[in-house]
């Protein structure tokens, strides 16, 4: 099993990503970047996308080529940057807030809690910045 993804650009001279399996899924549920393939969490089974027949070109969370359009890149793009807008604000706000409502915070909300660390962030702001550039891509 392939636990990584391979960003493939269509334009000349742009570096392919590649992201692990982990990364690539959650940042398509997280960011609502998934709904642009018909694929997210609110389904019955988390990980499958949903189908019309208007796409033969397999999954984007399936290492088959997949095609994603310069239009769908950069509407990623958009929500990728916005999603590191809010979580960067989150994070700010979080390490603003004493310790005891941390862990209360945490004791009702699970992990969901603690928003992402920066590093994080700057991966999802470097992965906005590779689908600005790319023209669209191929997920293998």
């Amino acid at each position: 099993m392939n636990l990584r993804y391979k960003l493939i650009p269509k334009k000349e001279g742009i570096d392919f990503k590649e992201e692990t399996i982990f990364f690539w899924s959650f940042i398509l549920q997280d960011t609502g970047a998934g709904y642009l393939f018909r694929y997210g969490r609110n389904t019955f089974n988390a990980n499958k996308c949903i189908y019309d027949g208007s796409r033969t070109d397999g999954s984007p969370v399936s290492n088959d080529g997949f095609d994603v359009s310069k239009e769908d890149a950069l509407v990623m793009a958009r929500l990728f940057r916005g999603y590191a807008y809010v979580k960067r604000a989150q994070r700010e706000e979080w390490e603003k807030k004493p310790e005891k409502e941390k862990v209360m915070l945490q004791s009702l909300l699970g992990k969901q809690a603690v928003p992402p660390v920066k590093e994080f962030l700057q991966k999802v702001e470097d992965l906005a910045e590779f689908c600005e550039q790319s023209e669209g891509f191929n997920i293998w």
